[in-house]
């Protein structure tokens, strides 16, 4: 199936942010303000998007809170018939937030929880307290009637938290718990990763979860290889990684990425509009074809089509989208996982 737009598309608004994220894929910071995109600009993006026919629109940050005008954001998108939703820290989300919220008509609101307890929580968000503010947006976001999903990323101070996190988000009221893939191009580098075969048990046992807890909270993921340790019928929707083809990311600079944490631009909107990157776009023609994977695990792999691997961890490793994907247990590519990516983002003090 060719698709004439993206399903959603991830937009960095600002990267003014209120906390100190280990693991941030945008490298945000307190202080770099919300003016990478004026007002003005950012209607006419939205306008763009709507036009394309963009079903869901995710707005991201920094904080996205921290703008002045987010009001007037969502409410524009929302009006042009998208669905709008956005992650947060949950800093700022007030009883007074989570009801202008709700009149707003936003889909879904993502809380991030990367810890079961105030500990690890907030000394991976660098910030003492965050833990129970974001509890504590949690809840008053599901009081005003909008749905909450949870984001857990695994990374090695929080592994053994991840039950404790599923059984946490339903006593916060949530409807979704999604785990999301840390990918070694963030703030944190290859040293919070954890190893191909602690991801395989994580995701393995998070399926179960999704068993036990069915009828009670949903429990997502974001990983390619979902889709082999599923049953058949219930395997479609997940068939390998959609960079470029299910999703893609607008940046503060404007770039259009294939995905969050693939920091390649393929077009910039100063240049061409979005429905021009999107449609010819030589990059992402090339990335939604798994044909182009040229090395490594994936390029010999019975699974390549129905997976693909994760073309962002294997840019980060090897500074090539087409390589082989070193975080795969299924068909592991690195002798000794860890030894030293060529091609990583350092870790920022």
């Amino acid at each position: 199936m060719k698709l004439s737009s993206p399903l959603y598309v991830v937009w960095e608004t600002t990267l003014d942010c209120n906390a100190r994220c280990v693991h941030c894929y945008s490298d945000a910071l307190f202080g770099r303000g919300p003016d990478y995109w004026p007002l003005e600009d950012a209607l006419e993006l939205i306008d763009q998007l709507a036009e394309a026919g963009v079903f869901i629109l995710a707005l991201s940050g920094g904080e996205v809170l921290l703008r002045s005008d987010w009001e007037q954001l969502i409410g524009h998108a929302t009006s042009l018939g998208m669905r709008v939703t956005f992650a947060t820290n949950g800093i700022l989300v007030t009883p007074e937030v989570a009801r202008r919220l709700k009149k707003l008509g936003v889909s879904n609101v993502s809380v991030s929880l990367d810890g079961a307890t105030a500990e690890t929580h907030d000394a991976i968000r660098g910030l003492p307290g965050i833990f129970h503010k974001a509890c504590a947006a949690a809840q008053h976001l599901t009081e005003a009637g909008v749905r909450v999903t949870i984001n857990y990323t695994p990374m090695r101070p929080n592994l053994s938290e991840a039950q404790e996190i599923i059984a946490l988000s339903h006593r916060l009221g949530a409807e979704k718990v999604n785990l999301t893939e840390y990918v070694y191009t963030t703030r944190g580098g290859v040293d919070l990763m954890p190893s191909p075969q602690e991801l395989g048990t994580l995701l393995q046992a998070w399926i179960k979860a999704g068993e036990r807890w069915r009828g009670k909270l949903e429990i997502d993921w974001h990983d390619c290889r979902v889709g082999l340790l599923l049953p058949e019928a219930e395997a479609d929707p997940y068939k390998g990684c959609g960079a470029g083809y299910t999703h893609c990311r607008i940046t503060v600079d404007r770039d259009v990425t294939p995905c969050v944490v693939l920091p390649v631009a393929v077009g910039n909107l100063k240049e061409q509009t979005f429905t021009e990157i999107w449609r010819s776009a030589p990059e992402l023609h090339k990335i939604r074809s798994r044909e182009n994977i040229s090395s490594g695990n994936c390029s010999v792999c019975e699974h390549k089509e129905k997976c693909g691997g994760c073309r962002a961890a294997s840019y980060a490793w090897y500074g090539d989208a087409y390589a082989g994907d070193p975080t795969c247990w299924i068909k592991p590519d690195m002798p000794e996982f860890g030894s030293g990516p060529s091609c990583k983002r350092e870790a920022r003090s």
